[in-house]
């Protein structure tokens, strides 16, 4: 039954990744900021699912929350809690930077 269940609960993160990933392609304009934004919540949504997970089969299997699974789990969620808040800078420097240059060329 767990493995079911896992088995399901993959199919449906790389059943949206490849949506994510055709609805970027299908798109003719590039919007990188967003795109990145997008990405690094989905990472940050699956790598805590992945970690919940690990935990409660820890602690169906052996009554331990924590395991190395969940270790992994965790360091997965930090790095993509890093590379969301990156990705959210980023887009605000690219944000700013085109409102300073629509503001110039408005002027002259």
């Amino acid at each position: 039954m767990r493995t079911t269940i896992a088995f399901w609960v993959l199919l449906a993160i790389a059943a949206a990744w490849v949506a994510y990933g055709l609805r970027v392609l299908s798109k003719r304009r590039p919007r990188l900021a967003n795109r990145e934004v997008v990405a690094g919540r989905m990472s940050l949504l699956f790598s805590a699912i992945f970690t919940i997970g690990t935990m409660l089969v820890g602690l169906a299997h052996s009554g331990n929350v924590v395991t190395p699974a969940t270790w992994l789990g965790g360091t997965m969620v930090l790095v993509a809690l890093a590379n969301l808040l990156r990705a959210h800078q980023r887009r605000a420097q690219l944000q700013s930077l085109r409102e300073r240059l629509e503001r110039e060329l408005a002027t002259g």
